[in-house]
């Protein structure tokens, strides 16, 4: 026994979740709680005058849910025609004193006389009237999760009370007054100046202040019992004998009567036993062996277990490749004798795991694992100093669990064995170093944290989750044939990549330092808040996209939706490129911007409609299959594209490419404000209706663009310009061709004149500065070719791989491409996947999936299976062809290089890859000009004199356009020659000018010694 210290004030932060008690009364009272958050006790009317106890009521608080329980006790005393009236000064009344996890509530009722009650729970009981006539008042104070009831009462005309005690529908009284029960039928209490203490099961009462009852050096007297929990330690409150004043102090009893008699411990090492049952029971058992083995047999711990040693339990057999196995159960705690120090290994076979309570509560093991099951059951709270590691066959159902280490977790899936699983995994939250899940079912869990790796979880199934944060790692999810619903946030410093068969719906997603990717093959994206990125956003579906605002801070976002539409409810702004496209109509109501790359919109079945200037890009192309319309388009380079295929197009602002070429088609009418290209060409072509145009400008000093200008109807050209006081309708200086003409039939080859000085017709009410021509169906359009290139075949190629990815459903989680998602092609596939690292498998996944990234680096999967890993872990992959489309790069790098094929490396360490223009072969030039040896790789550069600029320090001069492709090449430098170094081999530059290839050299030389840059002469390839 001790004296509690002297008490400490406390203040209640801000997070607690202190909460008021929901109903409008003037006071109220909590007087107890029980294990499942319910709280009761006393509220008074807000008419009651003072302190007036003929206005007070019951209350029970459930979930903020509050219950007035006047009501139903007037019903239970037989007064239930009285309705609770809060404006009646003299009313029934009724206090609420205790509350068990059975949600029974024990308390009075006030009619006149005090009655103790029952109620709730299924046991709605008047005990006022199970004690005898002659009682006048009685209460109830407390209940245990048995049902025990202690209590009070007195007789008619007598002002002494009494306790009592109901158990199993029996009264029973005794003298003095009891305050508490524990859950094990232990009462404590006063009786004159005592404390005493009532075993209720066996009718004993002890005083406390026998001597032989307290083991104190002290004389003390303890006057009264206040409460006692399950261990049987008593609070309570008494005085020094020796204290002439009597001071009152508190006192801590830890009763001898609690303690478990000798017989009761079990010490004992190595069982072996050949498929008996294993039944250890007692109220401690310490486990010092290293080895419990039954060969099939039941092993069951009916006490509190405490395991002295590195120990494995085997219950399972393995005879003729057929698993079985005996259950292994843990009634009560299960605890390391030293805290970090064991671990403990568990084997079941077939046969089930079951955790009834606390592991590690008083001793924290450093690993648990299981290798094999039938079923896992933790039903409490776990927490290990090393790492966690579950492998089994049907069913896994944990409390919550924390990991210093890692977590992992296999279902359906032991070593290399696979089994048909009928079950699922179902976890509270996990806290680890880094979490691994490979389910054959679905996957539901609370909050998932890792604070230095990887959440990576592959379901069969459905994925349904609560908060997913990983510091230092990313976040993988992989349904193979359901949906994910990530029902928080997200937040991840690596990427967050998740991949589904079905629906992926999410709240806000951040990645500090990497790309966001959500696929979806067959059906929606949803995300209900904003994506923020460091590098690429990527949302593709099947059916619909919905996401609130979208941000890249380094690179790109795309937003596909392959047969629905796409609902961006918020900004979207990108480094890059941005491309937002959806099989049905697409309205965008939002700003986008792109810092350094181009604004793609797209509809392959209907219009595109955007409600939002565009000035912030370089480059535009707008494309649907029906109309297309937007506010103005004021970009800084770059060539802005807009066709309509069935439908007019409308832009209903200036347009501005500041040096890029203007294309705009249609099927019908095209409206523009003004245009000005300074210096790019200008297209305008409806195939069956009028083009109607404020200005046009292509000049840019003396120079400037063509402009071509068709229609089958009228080409109306309003407005005029002043340039040098004369005035012009259309102008493209003394180096630009125009050619309008209009057409008569749907023969290409018969035209009208477009007449100069009459609007009436097809015409200009300015003058032309240059001859006015009439071209042939075969006149080169601006940018070459004779035709446009449908630009919809792009998205719809891209639809086709989204809806490909929604084929095969895989049986087993073991058949997932953990790359893709979708079951593997064949052996070799599993085989090359198998090779891979982590990080080189979560990059593939990126690049596979990613539809952000620039469409030259795009691969099939058809393409990956081609690759080869070498003894150093690095991936190789000739493709077989040009990722490129513009022709001068692609035979110049032919021609250096003796290769018409690109070419993918990849490192294994940290999953860095390049593309390269080529690998050096006896017919290439920097073999036979430079001596470069055989098989070094190759990046090849044209049209980059601007170089010279930064070179020159004139960096101000650098165009938009020019700013991004220098820092491409510098990415490529930085990376390409870093994974040269690690997977051996050598890297080389090669430009078309000797400008550029100087301006490198003094630019890039001393920063990147191991790379040669070359000046090679552009030739055509003779291979």
């Amino acid at each position: 026994m001790g004296v509690l210290p002297e008490a400490e004030t406390y203040e209640i932060p801000s997070e607690s979740g202190l909460v008021e008690v929901p109903y409008d009364f003037a006071r109220s009272y909590a007087e107890a709680i029980n294990n499942n958050g319910q709280i009761v006790g006393i509220a008074s009317s807000k008419y009651s005058w003072g302190y007036d106890l003929f206005c007070w009521r019951a209350f029970i608080l459930d979930g903020g849910s509050m219950t007035d329980l006047q009501n139903e006790l007037n019903g239970l005393f037989g007064n239930e025609g009285i309705e609770v009236n809060e404006d009646y000064y003299w009313h029934y009344t009724s206090e609420a004193y205790g509350i068990n996890d059975s949600g029974q509530v024990v308390g009075l009722y006030f009619d006149g006389f005090t009655k103790a009650f029952v109620y709730g729970g299924g046991q709605n009981i008047n005990l006022h009237s199970l004690l005898g006539d002659n009682v006048e008042n009685s209460s109830a104070r407390d209940i245990n999760n048995e049902g025990q009831i202690i209590g009070e009462f007195n007789a008619i005309r007598s002002t002494t009370y009494t306790a009592f005690v109901y158990n199993d529908g029996e009264i029973k009284t005794l003298g003095g007054s009891l305050i508490d029960i524990n859950n094990n039928g232990i009462a404590v209490g006063s009786s004159g100046a005592t404390a005493i203490l009532y075993d209720i099961d066996n009718d004993t009462s002890i005083n406390l202040n026998i001597n032989s009852i307290i083991d104190s050096e002290k004389a003390i007297w303890l006057s009264s019992a206040q409460g006692i929990n399950d261990k049987g330690q008593i609070a309570a409150t008494g005085y020094f004998k020796s204290d002439v004043k009597r001071t009152h102090q508190a006192f801590l009893l830890n009763p001898r009567f609690a303690e478990p008699k000798l017989k009761d411990y079990i010490n004992i090492g190595n069982i072996s036993t050949f498929g008996d049952t294993v039944l250890l029971q007692g109220n401690e058992i310490t486990l010092f062996g290293n080895v419990i083995t039954t060969n099939g047999g039941e092993i069951t711990f009916d006490g509190q277990t405490k395991i002295d040693n590195n120990l494995t339990i085997d219950s399972s057999v393995n005879e003729d490749n057929t698993i079985t196995g005996g259950d292994i159960t843990f009634t009560k705690t299960v605890d390391a004798a030293s805290a970090g120090s064991q671990n403990l290994t568990l084997k079941a076979g077939t046969g089930n795991i079951l955790f009834q309570d606390v592991i590690g509560g008083n001793g924290t093991f450093f690993d648990i694992g299981v290798e094999g099951a039938g079923s896992l059951t933790i039903n409490k709270d776990l927490a290990v100093e090393g790492n966690l590691s579950f492998e089994v066959i049907n069913n896994i159902t944990t409390a919550n669990l924390a990991a210093t280490g890692s977590v992992e977790i296999s279902l359906g899936k032991i070593g290399d064995e696979t089994f048909a699983s009928t079950g699922n995994v179902t976890t509270g939250n996990i806290d680890a170093l880094s979490l691994e899940v490979l389910n054959n079912g679905s996957f539901s869990s609370g909050n998932l944290v890792t604070t230095n790796g990887d959440i990576n979880i592959i379901s069969l199934n459905s994925i349904a989750v609560g908060q997913l944060t990983a510091t230092n790692g990313a976040i993988d999810l992989i349904s193979g044939t359901a949906g994910i619903k990530v029902n928080g946030t997200v937040e991840s410093d690596n990427s967050f990549i998740a991949l589904a068969k079905q629906n992926i719906i999410t709240n806000e997603i951040t990645s500090s330092q990497d790309a966001v990717i959500l696929k979806s093959s067959q059906d929606a994206v949803t995300v209900n808040g904003a994506v923020t990125a460091y590098d690429d956003v990527s949302l593709a579906a099947a059916n619909n996209i919905t996401v609130g605002a979208v941000t890249s801070n380094d690179s790109s976002v795309a937003l596909i939706s392959a047969t629905g539409i796409v609902a961006a409810n918020g900004v979207i702004s990108s480094m890059e490129d941005v491309t937002v496209a959806s099989a049905q109509s697409l309205t965008i109501n939002h700003e986008i911007k792109s810092e350094f790359g181009s604004i793609g919109l797209a509809s392959t079945e209907g219009s595109v409609t955007m409600n939002m200037p565009i000035d912030n890009a370089l480059g535009v192309n707008l494309a649907a299959k029906q109309s297309v319309s937007t506010k103005k388009i004021s970009i800084y380079g770059g060539n802005i594209t807009v066709e309509a295929e069935q439908g007019t197009a409308t832009i209903g602002g200036l347009i501005n490419s500041r040096g890029g070429n203007v294309y705009v088609l249609a099927l019908g009418t095209i409206n523009t404000k003004n245009i000005i290209s300074r210096g790019g060409d200008v297209s305008l072509i409806s195939k069956t209706d009028l083009v109607r145009t404020g200005y046009i400008r292509t000049d840019i000093g003396s120079r400037g663009g063509d402009v071509y200008l068709e229609a089958a109807k009228n080409i109306k050209v309003i407005t005029a310009v002043d340039i040098n006081a004369t005035e012009y309708s259309i102008y493209v200086g003394s180096d630009g061709v125009i050619s309008i003409a209009h057409h008569l039939s749907k023969s290409a080859t018969k035209r009208a004149e477009f007449i100069i000085g009459s609007i009436t017709g097809s015409g200009t009410l300015a003058s032309v500065s240059s001859p006015v021509i009439s071209p042939t169906p075969t006149t080169p359009l601006p940018g070459g070719g004779t035709v446009s290139p449908n630009p919809l075949l792009i998205y719809i190629e891209i639809f086709k791989r989204i809806l490909d990815a929604g084929g095969t459903a895989p049986a087993h989680v073991a058949e997932i491409n953990p790359i893709t998602g979708d079951p593997y092609a064949d052996e070799a596939e599993f085989g090359l996947v198998k090779q891979l690292t982590p990080n080189q498998k979560r990059r593939f996944k990126d690049i596979l999936n990613n539809q952000a990234i620039p469409k030259q680096e795009r691969l099939k999967i058809e393409d990956f299976r081609r690759g080869k890993v070498d003894d150093d872990g690095c991936y190789y992959l000739r493709l077989g062809f040009r990722l490129g489309s513009y022709v001068p790069h692609d035979e110049y790098a032919s021609y250096v290089t003796g290769d018409n094929s690109d070419h993918l490396v990849m490192e294994p360490t940290n999953g860095n890859y390049s593309f390269y223009d080529g690998k050096l072969s006896v017919l290439g030039q920097a073999y036979i000009q430079k001596g470069q040896p055989i098989s070094s790789y190759a990046e090849v550069k044209t049209q980059h004199e601007y170089l010279a600029k930064k070179a020159n320090g004139n960096t101000k001069n650098l165009n938009a356009y020019e700013r991004d492709q220098i820092r491409t090449l510098e990415r490529q430098l930085s990376i390409g020659s870093l994974i040269a170094q690690q997977c051996g081999f050598e890297f080389f530059l090669s430009f078309d000018t000797r400008k550029a290839a100087n301006a490198a050299q003094i630019l890039y030389a001393s920063r990147y010694p191991q790379v040669n840059f070359y000046y090679i002469e552009a030739k055509e390839a003779e291979f």
